[in-house]
């Protein structure tokens, strides 16, 4: 495979030893690493993050160029990610970002190869997904869609698109931009969740990247290509993982793989899909969503 991967590591060798095997199995011409370095005064952490990177160091063993970049001290998610995803680009113009604990489908990569290649001219996408989080969703017999949410669970796009990126976005937000996001959004209901998003990157109550990109495609207008079935399962689940603990298990099953993709006619956003995403996530608790979104709204631009 001619496509560049990142993998993004940090002290889980279990599921790093499976996502690594599935790479090995598509055998990339070049792989990126990046790893977040251990929490300072803990030993045990120190341990895990080093065995993690030893094993990738001595299993990466296909003809590959292999770059890494392993952070000495520990900068959190929002910032290890997104230095990640910058260095990445720096050097490739399009490629695949895989997490630790992202296990995909044996035709993920070829996937979003094929996608990267088909779509690479069309500024409406902004990423590929291999993550459906319905399990399946589809309202033809086309194999993908466009949802206005970014899956992040194994996924692709371009370094064009990467610029949308800014994990300093929160503070920045106009009303000429919140207009954008209602315009954008698929839904009332999605368009308050990203304003509550935008409130606890201000309040910096999440330690995250990924809600800086699914607003930064939002208000550029830009798109992500979904599966009609699920090509990632998420094996991170429970104690050891960073955002997931509240689950033991992706009760998301993990289906086959394309043996040759039917591209749609028309390339249009599915909303319901959307809907139904957002509503699992947030138990649909409009009710709950809206007094504390309408307050903020108000104080938002005081």
């Amino acid at each position: 495979m001619n496509t560049p991967v990142l993998l993004i590591v940090y002290n889980r060798l279990n599921t790093t030893r499976q996502v690594l095997d599935k790479i090995r199995e598509a055998g990339p011409t070049a792989i990126y690493v990046a790893g977040d370095g251990p929490k300072p005064g803990n030993s045990g952490d120190q341990d895990k993050v080093k065995k993690v990177r030893q094993y990738i160091l001595e299993n990466i063993d296909w003809p590959a160029e292999v770059y890494t970049l392993f952070q000495e001290e520990n900068l959190g998610v929002k910032h290890a990610v997104s230095k990640a995803l910058e260095w990445f680009f720096s050097f490739e113009e399009k490629g695949i970002i895989l997490e630790d604990d992202c296990l995909p489908s044996s035709s993920f990569f070829n996937y979003c190869e094929e996608l990267l290649s088909f779509y690479e001219n069309d500024d409406r996408v902004g990423m590929i997904t291999g993550r459906n989080e319905l399990g399946t969703y589809h309202s033809n017999n086309d194999d993908y869609f466009l949802s206005t949410r970014a899956f992040i669970w194994g996924w692709a796009t371009w370094k064009n698109r990467i610029e949308c990126l800014d994990i300093n976005i929160a503070p920045k937000i106009t009303f000429r931009d919140v207009f954008a996001l209602f315009r954008n959004t698929s839904s009332f209901l999605e368009f308050v969740y990203r304003m509550k998003n935008i409130q606890q990157l201000k309040q910096n109550t999440v330690d995250t990247w990924d809600y800086q990109w699914s607003i930064g495609l939002l208000l550029n207008s830009k798109f992500t290509i979904v599966p009609k079935k699920n090509m990632i399962k998420n094996i991170g689940f429970g104690e050891a993982s960073t955002h997931t603990f509240q689950s033991s298990t992706d009760t998301v099953e993990l289906f086959g793989d394309f043996k040759k993709i039917k591209h749609p006619g028309k390339l249009s956003i599915e909303k319901k899909f959307t809907n139904k995403t957002i509503k699992k996530h947030t138990g649909g608790l409009l009710r709950s969503l809206v007094p504390g979104f309408a307050v903020k709204f108000v104080r938002y631009f005081k």
